[in-house]
């Protein structure tokens, strides 16, 4: 009895210039490339006689497919096999779809920026930035992170780990410090973005809150930049009621 295949790709680590010689090969699309100008596209990261060896053992990975030519009986184009770009087209929308929310972010400081020149903020833009990170930050995001769990289940765990994760990560770190910038520069904000919307957190959340301050907490504000006398009085705050978190990353966050 045969068994059946996890993944469409096997277990195996890829690195850097693995993933950069996948993505120019994909980037020609079911059609490939000859190997002769794939040399001089890789010319900047990679030698003849390397793009060779890689070559075949991207091949033998079933991440790279050679076509023959019908006349010659020789090796014409050099493409992405179906799954190597089924692979990349998820990481092209994963991009694209960072891309949207970063600009939704950008849009949304300088909105915020514009109502601080105009004096305090009103509640009803509070409620709209709350609701701004509630319905669309976190729904999107999540939508984004869910891709990485459903390409390891679909393609395997070395394509998740060495292909799409580090395709996407810097996208990911650019969007996350500008949506931190965001809070950071009006930490007067925290408060009321780390309520839900019913003006308190999920229960769920207080519970992971209390745990991982239980675990935590006392190495934490030994390193946060507290008077002494005033952190252990805080901690117990958060342990007893762990919604007032947002005291502590107001705290962190405040400019000194």
């Amino acid at each position: 009895m045969s068994s059946v295949p996890r993944s469409f790709f096997p277990p195996e680590p890829l690195d850097l210039r693995d993933r950069l010689i996948l993505e120019a090969i994909c980037g020609h699309g079911k059609k490939g490339q000859s190997f002769n100008r794939l040399v001089d596209e890789m010319k900047p990261f990679v030698s003849r006689s390397t793009l060779a060896v890689r070559l075949e053992r991207l091949q033998r990975l079933n991440y790279v497919e050679k076509l023959a030519d019908d006349k010659m009986k020789q090796v014409r184009w050099i493409r992405g096999s179906l799954p190597a770009r089924m692979l990349m087209w998820h990481i092209a929308r994963a991009k694209e779809q960072v891309k949207a929310i970063e600009e939704c972010i950008a849009k949304k400081d300088e909105d915020v920026l514009k109502a601080l020149e105009r004096g305090t903020l009103s509640a009803e833009i509070i409620d709209d930035l709350r609701r701004f990170v509630q319905d669309v930050i976190q729904r999107r995001v999540n939508i984004v992170f869910s891709m990485i769990a459903e390409i390891a289940i679909t393609y395997g765990e070395a394509p998740a780990s060495y292909i799409f994760l580090p395709a996407i990560i810097g996208d990911l770190r650019n969007m996350t410090l500008k949506l931190s910038s965001l809070i950071r520069k009006r930490p007067e904000l925290t408060i009321p973005l780390a309520l839900g919307a019913e003006g308190k957190p999920p229960e769920e959340r207080v519970t992971d809150v209390r745990a991982f301050f239980e675990e935590f907490g006392e190495e934490l504000f030994e390193r946060a930049p507290i008077p002494p006398e005033s952190r252990k009085a805080m901690l117990t705050e958060i342990l007893k009621n762990p919604e007032r978190l947002a005291t502590f990353i107001s705290a962190l966050q405040t400019p000194k």
